[in-house]
Order: structure tokens, then sequence, then C-alpha cells
């Protein structure tokens, strides 16, 4: 053995503290790339293709509506005895609902609940839609649009009444 040079062992050593400074500077190269330089990823779900959200639209608690003044001459006023309006369409708006309702208030997943007052032809249309009380976040008018497509199942009414005036709850929740 020659005095001076390094034995097989010392070089090992050698090497491997170099190796083990240049993978460490590596990984932290690499954690650093990934996790910081890279933005996360973000995907919107209405941007996925054939992607359908589950919202929740509720049409509950039918009353007899107040009116202001005189009622609407030829329409009778919905009242407990009578059996409660269906909504035939009910899966059709829920469809729907994604269009109409405002995308800031949907990105935040913000409810929107409102009382309507509404006319209904003997055909189960709605002829007329207004707003008594809503939370005001700004979905008003994607709710009304939503009552006026409502469609019920035919009212029972008198043969004088040419359809029927109620009131009732409507929501909508967003998907979170």
């Amino acid at each position: 053995m020659r005095i001076g040079s390094p034995t097989a062992n010392e070089r090992f050593k050698r090497r491997s503290k170099r190796l083990g400074w240049i993978a460490a500077a590596f990984a932290v190269a690499a954690h650093i790339g990934v996790f910081v330089l890279i933005p996360p990823l973000t995907i919107d779900s209405r941007d996925l293709p054939g992607f359908r959200p589950r919202m929740v639209l509720t049409v509950a608690n039918f009353a007899s509506p107040p009116c202001p003044g005189p009622c609407r001459s030829g329409y009778a006023a919905f009242d407990t005895t009578m059996t409660k309006p269906q909504v035939l369409n009910l899966p059709e708006l829920t469809g729907r609902l994604p269009r109409l309702y405002p995308r800031l208030l949907w990105t935040y997943h913000e409810p929107s609940h409102g009382v309507v007052r509404v006319t209904v032809r003997r055909s189960g249309h709605v002829e007329d839609a207004s707003l008594l009380a809503s939370r005001g976040n700004g979905a008003d008018d994607a709710l009304l649009e939503l009552v006026r497509r409502i469609r019920f199942a035919p009212p029972e009414l008198p043969d004088s009444a040419a359809g029927l005036i109620l009131s009732f709850e409507v929501s909508v929740e967003p998907p979170i």
C-alpha cells in the first residue's frame, strides 16, 4: 500500500458523500418545481363533458296569495280544501337550472329562496308570476324565469273560473 493514496474505503466514502449532496439538491429542486412553480390544477365541474350536477329545486308550501287589491276577476284563489297542485316538469326544470342560475352564485354555492305569486291557467301553464319575498342575492330573475316555466297538472276549478291564483315557496340549492 502506498502512503498518501486513499484506500478503496475512503474513496467510496467520498463518492457517496458527493452523491448524497447531489441527490438532496435534486430533490429540493424537484419539490420547488412541482409545488411552488406549477400552479395548482383546478377543474370547474361545468367544464367536464357529460357532467350533470345535482341541484336541488324545491316547490312547497302552497297557500292563498295575499291580494293587494281585488284579486284578478275570473280566477279562483287557492285554498287549503283544494288538492295541492302538482309540478309536472320538475326534472326538466332542474336540468335548466345551471343555465338560468347566476354563475357567481353557482360558483360560491349560494342558495336562493323566494315566495312567488302565480296565476295558473286551466291548462296548468303559468300565466303570470311575481315575487312576493326573496333573499335578495341576485337570483330573483332566475327564480321568476324558473317559475314561469313550471307546468302544473290542470287544477280542479269551478266552471266559472278561468284559472287559479296561488303562492308558494321556491328554493334552489346549487351543488357543492
